[in-house]
């Protein structure tokens, strides 16, 4: 009934023991492998379904929902033996992404309390909490004296071993206690492990039950679950130290009983459950993931590669050696298995959006990243995370109303990932011509930006969508004529290439009198302010509209003339001439 501290040298295996035919119980909250009699089988089976409801109505640790657990019933300590993770591990339980495993022999007796000690693990895992080892053996431990009756459940019964030992032999002390770790060697020997179970068993029940602690008890879980040290938990919370609670500690054992909590009886599930034979295949692919869940990386893996050789066209299998490549730090081998299952037709969207997150990292096409991303949309159509991804190698490969799509697929846009969005949702838009929609989306990145450099870019993703990009005309400094590109609001009508950048821009409407030809061509007009001159240096950086073919010298009939200038005192004039239409509008 405890989980590994270290790992043991067993063998390889490469096949499932057949002593007895495995079979599978099924209902929608437990799949129960079993190759235990009927008999035990049944009674492990409604066994979990009662600590379930158990689990669901008590405070303790807080449960409002619990996935699919999966649990294997070897026949016997003999059978089960090859697959445990320690020596000494009665049971255990495993957990990888969201899949829970239990894995126990059938004990007899002893298998009610090891499957509520591996329970309470998988309550605890599936929560998210994360505890020390002590207080996570220590609650596993409260939790195996459950009692559930038709009229109800107790926890809290005194674990009589456990009180045992400690009334006989020495404790670890706190400080010890509360900082061992998982795999700690200290723990090798006997004896050290079982009075590390009766002191955290001991502990836990006092924090939990004790009308001094318990009525706190919620506040000091959140403590350690954010990352607070055991000493400095019970210091936030209770205001005590380790040595204040070593002193209740021994007083709480040697009280003659302990509280025990009671519960109402819950209400009994009536689900149909399912009974088939499982295949030696199918259980050699099941105890690899429990292996891989649990950490035994090396017999997992001989276990798939095994599968995949008799086998080759298993995606399942394909897909395991990835994750477990993964888990080494070999991504590229992990991208090859992983595009490999794909291939075999893997229904397994969180495989396909990693492959195509590893593809992307590595530089691969957006061709050979997209069919993996499409795929695991098709198997889950609300996966923000690919229609994300997706919609980024849309974008990137000039597919923007596709990028758009993806992005609005989207069910949930998190704090974290705001600013990506509506700036990505912003570029599209804009790229599509539809500019409102670029704009808003802008606006929603600058709220969403969290730095000044992402302020910055989201004020000109707003500048972008408003305006246009046009080319312009100017002279540098070394006087050579060059060709810059500048933006304009959007929707500008007579925009004229030769305004140059810092003209100081005027326009007049009056009539043309005066060509002074000459070195520099000059224009007279009669304005309501007087007679302006304008200097026309090169006729080729004037944009004339609705000119006549040719211009006389001297004097003019007074044509209406609207002219846009740059005023600077040069070529003894008023400015510039940049732009000059005949029939302007009245």
């Amino acid at each position: 009934m405890a989980r590994r501290f270290w790992l043991v040298a067993l063998p390889l295996i490469t096949s499932v023991s057949a002593a007895a035919d495995w079979r599978v119980l099924r209902d929608p909250h437990v799949t129960l492998y079993t190759q235990a009699g009927d008999e035990s089988s049944r009674e492990l089976f409604s066994r979990f379904a009662q600590l379930r409801l158990f689990f669901l109505g008590q405070k303790i640790v807080p449960t409002r929902a619990l996935p699919p657990l999966r649990a294997l019933l070897f026949a016997s300590e003999k059978e089960y033996a090859p697959y445990r993770f320690a020596v000494w591990s009665d049971a255990y339980y495993a957990a990888s992404g969201s899949r829970y495993y239990i894995v126990l022999p059938d004990a007899g007796p002893n298998v009610a309390t090891m499957a509520a000690h591996e329970y309470a693990h998988f309550v605890l895992g599936a929560s998210g909490l994360r505890l020390p080892l002590w207080l996570s053996e220590g609650v596993a431990e409260v939790f195996a004296t459950v009692r559930i009756g038709e009229r109800g459940g107790s926890v809290g019964a005194d674990a009589i071993e456990h009180l045992a030992r400690l009334r006989r032999r020495p404790w670890l002390p706190l400080t010890v206690l509360t900082g061992i770790q998982p795999d700690a060697p200290e723990l090798a020997p006997r004896d050290a492990r079982e009075i590390f179970y009766a002191e955290s068993w001991a502990l836990a029940s006092m924090l939990i039950l004790s009308d001094t602690y318990g009525p706190a008890f919620p506040r000091f879980r959140e403590a350690l679950n954010a990352g607070q040290s055991s000493e400095a938990a019970l210091l936030s919370v209770y205001s005590t130290t380790l040595d204040d609670v070593a002193r209740d500690l021994d007083a709480w054992v040697r009280r003659p009983s302990r509280p025990i909590v009671h519960l109402a009886a819950a209400p009994v599930e009536t689900t149909s459950v399912e009974t088939t034979l499982v295949s030696e295949r199918e259980m050699q692919l099941l105890l690899a993931d429990v292996f891989a869940s649990g950490g035994e990386l090396d017999r997992s893996e001989a276990m798939y590669l095994s599968a995949v050789h008799e086998v080759p066209q298993s995606a399942d299998a394909w897909a395991a050696l990835g994750t477990i490549s993964l888990r080494r730090g070999k991504n590229d081998e992990a991208r090859d298995r992983w595009r490999r299952a794909i291939a075999l037709g893997i229904n397994d969207p969180d495989i396909c959006y990693r492959f195509a997150a590893l593809a992307s990292w590595a530089g691969e096409s957006a061709d050979a990243i997209r069919p993996a991303l499409e795929r695991a949309i098709q198997l889950r159509p609300d996966f923000d995370d690919a229609h994300f991804l997706l919609a980024m190698i849309e974008r990137n490969s000039g597919r923007y109303a596709g990028a758009v799509t993806q992005l609005r697929a989207m069910r949930s846009i998190t704090p974290q990932r705001a600013y990506a969005y509506w700036s990505a949702l912003a570029d599209a838009y804009t790229e599509l011509g539809q500019r409102e929609e670029a704009v808003t989306a802008a606006r929603q990145a600058a709220e969403s930006a969290t730095t000044p450099d992402e302020r910055a870019h989201a004020s000109t993703l707003g500048y972008i969508a408003r305006t246009d990009m046009v080319v312009q005309i100017a002279i540098d400094p070394g006087g050579a004529t060059r060709m810059i590109t500048t933006r304009i609001p959007h929707g500008t009508e007579g925009w004229n290439p030769f305004v140059e950048p810092g003209d100081d821009l005027r326009h007049v409407r009056g009539k043309l009198r005066e060509i002074e030809c000459g070195d520099v061509t000059r224009f007279r007009v009669s304005t309501p302010q007087g007679l302006l001159t304008l200097a026309m240096p090169d006729p080729s950086r004037v944009e004339m509209r609705n000119a006549p073919l040719e211009f006389t010298c001297g004097e003019q009939p007074g044509n209406d003339v609207a002219v846009d200038y740059a005023a600077k005192r040069d070529y003894n004039s008023a400015g510039l001439i940049r732009g000059m239409d005949f029939a302007p509008a009245r």
